[in-house]
């Protein structure tokens, strides 16, 4: 997470406490808004789980604690007037209580964020050593096996297009955009890492 100076917020204008929206860091959608203060956004830094106070209970609370659909921040900007934050964050699971993603009405073929719950899964498979999926036996293959399976899935989408079955090549290409998701995590490559090299190529 980015470094942040805690001290050049205005903590006065709202009496100890800063709005802050939270935004998926991947498919930039709004998630929610609570609030913060200076001891919440302390504990958000120090664990990295987005943390908030509650007002009406008059505590601190991490977004997930009793749910498990934990914030997992990535980067803290403040607005002009150094009163609001907003923080980019990776979902794990729904956000709102109400089982949707945002709690906010986002018309959901613009939400992009389970992709985020796709690389939780596959995270998760690879963490789990006693696991006999599909995706934990290609991350103990090692990485000639996954670039193997990439190989292969390519083949798959280029046949698939020169073919008139569209589902067909949608179907090849989800397949290889998910083998793609698997080299990224045995790699340690992020989401955001790629968008970066490929917002650099509009200049």
């Amino acid at each position: 997470m980015n470094a942040f100076d805690i001290s050049s917020l205005n903590w006065e204008k709202g009496n100890g406490l800063i709005l802050v929206i939270i935004q998926d860091e991947i498919s930039s959608i709004i998630l929610m808004h609570a609030y913060m203060n200076l001891e919440s956004l302390e504990k958000t830094i120090k664990s990295g789980f987005v943390t908030f106070y509650s007002r009406s209970r008059q505590k601190l609370w991490v977004k997930g604690e009793t749910s498990g659909n934990f914030l997992i921040p990535s980067k803290i900007i403040k607005d002009c007037d150094s009163d609001c934050l907003l923080i980019y964050a990776r979902a794990i699971g729904n956000t709102c209580h109400t089982g949707s993603q945002s709690c906010f009405n986002i018309n959901e073929n613009y939400d992009f964020s389970f992709i985020n719950e796709i690389s939780n899964i596959i995270r998760d498979k690879f963490k789990d050593y006693q696991s006999n999926s599909y995706i934990n036996s290609l991350f103990h293959s090692g990485i000639k096996k996954i670039a193997q399976k990439i190989g292969e899935e390519g083949v798959e989408v280029t046949i698939a297009a020169i073919s008139e079955e569209t589902i067909d090549l949608k179907n090849e290409i989800a397949d290889l955009f998910f083998h793609l998701m698997i080299l990224m995590e045995f790699k340690k490559i992020s989401f955001k890492d790629v968008l970066i090299v490929l917002k650099n190529r509009k200049k």
